[in-house]
């Protein structure tokens, strides 16, 4: 910026900022020709004064000198440096104007060697400060590190533990696979892409083994096939039932039928299922029919199918840890001296395990979940249904009952659960009475024994059968949803025998007018006991087999007044 008077004095135009000798600034707007004044607005604009602009930074930066004077002239703030007698002070408590400056009260002698010291101080301590926290902030980094990479050397080391498991079980398998000579599906054109449809190769694998008298084998894959035909009951194996997965592209039809004599078959580790769901009954995932014995169906998966899995006259055989998910009916077996331990079946539109003509079976473990009819269904349609042992078996989410037993027949059941029976979820209550157990009219000969009966819309157990006993049972929160409730345990015409023994009751919606822990309704019992049971609620027992000959005693009441 350049100095120029009033009236220019160069001869050429020019462009930029000028002062006049007063300080003030002026910018050019445009071009201007020589000895144009500075009070021509339209070439000259005021930017401000830079001698009062200095003059007040000069003031700011300046120290106050009091001269001779003892006594502030003006306020002074904690800080403020000021010239006293040629001796630089610094004010270390507020003052107002006439106050005494005193040394060692409210101000200090200051000079640059303080300053420096207490500067550097200062820094030092921010410093220290600065690296404390760096070093708390990398230790809790190094913490931190440590526990990370300990967790994930656990998580590597779980993995690894899980991989050398599976691979160790994979080789055993293939090792027992290789040591067990078997007629493997894709030496026979078998793909197994889930696309190509390998029923011509596959059925070839499986007449193949039927004259070498040897397994089939199916290794992980998707085999699309129409309906394969085991004419000669040879084993049938898989690497898993979530990996070998033989999958019919029909509607209708068996996937696999086996209806030849079926003796000492063995299925295993594989999934049946269907492109789309079966439409009746004939769409069956695994079928063995005509007769056999001493067999075993293992790890096998059901999937979309209209009958998860049927066995028709079989004979000591033994169905284990098997799934029908997804199908109108789960399992439905009839034959006699047989096991089914460990299954599930689930989300299935109509009854879970469906038996008849069933002699001397053995049901152990076995669950039945989200099912649209009963969970356990006993039919004496279709045959005689006699000694079955139910033990440690679990129903839940059933829109119909838990347990439907109509049938002359010898049924034990213990350490069983039933739950939610009459529910379409856990939260939403069917339109359906559902009871957790139901003993029909043709029922003779039950036992249930330490069962538990929780959350049902209907009773707990209605009993229309003869000779059975209930004993060290809970039952509770019956008839849940539903405003007046049913009976417990409803007896409205027991023909023969009955006894009810140390059963708890607890937590029912029972009407105190017309709703009992047991009902005992219009009765034709020659004989019945009813001892040790203990009733919570609002209601006991309801007795109304008079003129019979009967014992109710030493039974507990809690209930509510």
């Amino acid at each position: 910026m350049g100095y120029h008077e009033p009236i220019r004095e160069v001869s050429t135009d020019y462009t930029g900022e000028v002062l006049d000798k007063d300080g003030n600034a002026y910018l050019s707007v445009q071009p201007v020709p020589a000895g144009v004044s500075l009070d021509r607005t339209d070439y000259w604009t005021n930017i401000g004064n830079f001698s009062a602009l200095w003059e007040s930074v000069k003031e700011a930066i300046t120290i106050p000198d009091e001269g001779h004077e003892t006594t502030a002239s003006a306020p002074r703030a904690v800080y403020d440096l000021v010239w006293v007698n040629g001796q630089l002070l610094e004010v270390t408590s507020p003052m107002i104007a006439g106050d005494t400056y005193v040394i060692g009260s409210n101000c200090r002698i200051y000079s640059m060697q303080i300053m420096l010291t207490e500067l550097l101080q200062k820094i030092q301590e921010e410093a220290t400060a600065r690296e404390s926290a760096d070093n708390g902030l990398l230790q809790k980094i190094q913490e931190e590190t440590t526990a990370r990479e300990s967790a994930d050397n656990d998580i590597l080391q779980k993995i690894q533990e899980e991989a050398t498991a599976r691979e160790s079980a994979d080789n055993d398998l293939l090792q027992k696979i290789s040591n067990m000579e078997v007629v493997n599906v894709k030496d026979y054109g078998a793909v197994g892409d889930g696309t190509t449809d390998d029923t011509e190769a596959i059925q070839n694998a499986f007449n193949a083994a039927g004259v070498k008298v040897l397994p089939v084998y199916f290794p992980a894959g998707t085999y699309n096939v129409t309906s394969i035909t085991n004419g000669n009951a040879v084993p049938i194996i898989g690497a898993g039932c979530r990996t070998s997965c033989i999958r019919s592209t029909l509607t209708t039809g068996p996937v696999i039928t086996t209806s030849v004599d079926y003796s000492r078959i063995i299925v295993r580790d594989i999934l049946i299922s269907r492109v789309n769901m079966g439409t009746d009954f004939s769409a069956v995932g695994l079928e063995l029919i005509t007769s056999g014995e001493d067999f075993h169906i293992h790890n096998v998966r059901c999937e979309k199918q209209y009958v998860g899995m049927q066995l028709s006259n079989v004979a000591m055989g033994w169905i284990s840890e098997c799934y029908a998910t997804n199908c109108e009916y789960g399992f439905l077996l009839n034959g006699y001296n047989g096991k089914i331990q460990n299954c599930l079946a689930s989300y299935i539109n109509a009854n879970g395990y469906r038996f008849t003509k069933s002699n001397g079976v053995f049901i152990s473990g076995c669950q039945a979940y989200r099912t649209k009819g009963a969970g356990f269904y006993f039919d004496p349609a279709n045959g005689e249904i006699n000694d079955i042992q139910i033990s440690d078996c679990l129903t839940s989410t059933t829109v119909r009952e838990g347990f439907f037993i109509d049938a002359n027949a010898t049924i034990q059941m213990t350490n069983c659960f039933v739950e939610y029976a009459g529910y379409n979820t856990e939260t939403e209550i069917s339109n359906i009475i559902a009871d957790g157990i139901y003993l029909g009219p043709n029922t003779t000969q039950v036992e249930i024994t330490n069962c538990i009966i929780n959350v049902t819309s209907g009773r707990g157990i209605q009993a229309l059968g003869s000779n059975f006993t209930i004993s060290s049972c809970a039952i509770t929160n019956v008839s849940m949803g539903q405003s007046n409730g049913y009976d417990c345990i409803y007896i409205p015409t027991a023909s023969h025998d009955f006894i009810i023994a140390n059963c708890n009751f607890y937590n029912n919606t029972l009407n105190p007018t017309n709703r009992f822990n047991i009902l005992i309704e219009n009765a034709n019992a020659n004989y019945f006991i009813v001892h040790d049971c203990i009733f919570n609620g609002t209601s006991g027992i309801s007795n109304a087999a008079s003129g019979k000959t009967f014992d109710i005693h030493n039974n507990i009441e809690h209930l509510a007044e």
